[in-house]
């Protein structure tokens, strides 16, 4: 089969793959197209960032589990709902997720895999205290945490353990106070 894009003809997502010039968007459509016609991901296994922004998407495509040596993940202004276990057990590498504007009401068990996460982004979800916030507590590398325009009443206890923090959004929840167990330990925040 052929594909176009931007006026070229390409016989297949390698040949594509391989006129790439870096462009960031050029690397999203190249994925995108990937997961609707099924190859091999092999050639693109070395990929470290990946953008997903405005695609429509309604959950994480489950073959971005493939790509091991991600270390910035970014999937924005979709209608995602939840995040994959299989996603959080197999990128084991990443860095930094980021999940604003989309529509994530609770978070899996499965987050505290992602032992290395020094920047998560949760901004403009649909996260309460009821969202299992208790897992963001398990990331001990955790540096960064943005969680602005969500519905959070209050933080967890748990994230007491988030001893590296170093910047924390919070805004535009309906949080009206911090409990003490939990500052006190953010010493570097």
């Amino acid at each position: 089969y052929f594909f176009r894009y931007q006026d070229e003809i390409f016989s297949s997502e390698y040949e594509y793959y391989n006129s790439l010039n870096s462009s960031r968007d050029k690397l999203t459509f190249l994925y995108i197209t990937i997961l609707n016609f099924g190859p091999e991901l092999e050639p693109y296994g070395h990929i470290e960032e990946l953008f997903l922004k405005k695609n429509k998407l309604a959950t994480i495509p489950l073959r971005t589990s493939e790509l091991v040596s991600l270390k910035k993940l970014t999937v924005q202004n979709q209608f995602i709902t939840d995040i994959p276990d299989i996603l959080c057990e197999k990128l084991i590498n990443l860095h930094t997720l980021v999940l604003d504007n989309n529509q994530i009401v609770d978070l899996p068990e499965s987050l505290s895999h992602l032992v290395n996460l020094t920047s998560l982004n949760l901004n403009n979800n649909r996260l309460a205290l009821e969202s299992n916030l208790d897992v963001i507590g398990s990331l001990p590398a955790l540096e960064s945490l943005y969680m602005d325009q969500n519905n959070i009443l209050q933080l967890p206890d748990a994230f007491s353990r988030l001893r590296n923090l170093k910047l924390l959004h919070l805004d535009n929840n309906r949080i009206d106070s911090l409990k003490k167990i939990i500052l006190e330990n953010w010493v570097n925040l």
